[in-house]
């Protein structure tokens, strides 16, 4: 099992819990994060050391990044194991499958790399790299059509409707991203951004989402109550501010309006947008609407500007937010989304 950050990391704990039960005597070692170690995975390497994300962010991490490819190569060789599964990550997990598979091993690698938005060329390097690959979003394994790969739409297990909390009005949820990176960057606009909401609505509060490794000291000046894990942060909350990501569907699925905020190295945006081609959202339930359903702020990132979007959400503009979108989320499959990840994973084995 090999997981690149936080969210792969979960997904890759759901897995590993639904195979234990089928193959009780199964064995599990790889690269892990805080879930799937719980989880009784044997972590030969931990995913907080590839916490980067961007063209350029990375760079001062490769000599990390091979020195813990070389690690995982070797462990690979001396325990040979049946199956080898790859979590989103793509830059480093294909490349590491590559190796697998050139071993004999079988590689299943879930959740497809954004091809429909740049370097659409991965599709080849994916059929070289594994054998299965598990998709989040529907129409994306119409990409790899013709290819030597088996891509399916397993659905999307972050996707889960749930009957929504009763709203507290007021209560506004932070969700600044998990990567150092996307904190430093990302962090002291959330909190202007708040300040300013705070000094236009009363009685506004605050709940701070704390990613796993994430605590209170890293995300100063706010007088806010900081919880661990989006679904506790959540509950009873009117809005959302979130970092583009998975959280986006999470949010969207527990019937919340949000404004989604993101930015990365001017260096990685300028080269992004020569590469990015027919895409015009960074908010994954945008993507699947094929609309400006909710509010996107990209870089140039003002506080005032943010906070006017939340309380156009409060004043019932979430409402319609949450109507468009509701139709779009009920695509994903997200019930049942695990088990059938384990059923190819399945196929592989056997």
């Amino acid at each position: 099992m090999a997981a690149g950050e936080a969210s792969g990391d979960a997904l890759g704990a759901s897995l590993v819990r639904c195979l234990q039960k089928r193959y009780p005597n199964a064995e599990f070692r790889g690269l892990t994060g805080e879930a799937m170690a719980a989880q009784g995975v044997q972590s030969v390497g931990r995913l907080s050391a590839l916490h980067a994300f961007g063209l350029f962010e990375v760079l001062p991490k490769l000599t990390s990044i091979w020195a813990l490819r070389k690690k995982l190569q070797a462990d690979i060789a001396c325990w040979r194991p049946d199956l080898v599964v790859t979590i989103d990550s793509p830059d480093f997990m294909l490349s590491f499958a590559r190796h697998c598979r050139s071993l004999g091993i079988p590689v299943l690698h879930w959740v497809s790399p954004q091809v429909w938005a740049w370097r659409a060329g991965r599709v080849r390097q994916l059929a070289k790299s594994v054998d299965t690959l598990c998709c989040l979003l529907p129409f994306e394994p119409t990409w790899y059509r013709g290819l030597d790969l088996r891509a399916v739409f397993t659905g999307h297990p972050r996707a889960i409707c749930e009957k929504p909390a009763l709203a507290v009005p007021g209560r506004v949820v932070l969700a600044p991203g998990s990567r150092p990176s996307e904190l430093r960057r990302l962090w002291p606009v959330f909190r202007d951004a708040a300040g300013e909401l705070a000094r236009a609505e009363a009685n506004v509060s605050f709940i701070v989402a704390c990613a796993p490794g994430v605590s209170q000291k890293d995300l100063p000046g706010l007088s806010a109550t900081y919880v661990q894990g989006l679904p506790t942060a959540l509950r009873g909350a009117q809005v959302a501010l979130v970092a583009s990501g998975t959280a986006t569907l999470e949010i969207a699925s527990a019937s919340i309006p949000q404004v989604v905020a993101y930015r990365v190295a001017p260096s990685t945006y300028r080269l992004g947008k020569l590469l990015v081609r027919g895409v015009s959202h960074i908010a994954l339930p945008n993507v699947l609407a094929g609309a400006s359903v909710i509010p996107e702020h990209l870089q140039q990132l003002s506080p005032p500007a943010i906070a006017h979007d939340l309380v156009r959400l409060m004043k019932g503009d979430g409402v319609d937010q949450l109507r468009v979108l509701r139709p779009w989320l009920a695509t994903l499959k997200p019930h049942g989304a695990v088990t059938a990840v384990a059923d190819e994973a399945d196929r592989l084995l056997n």
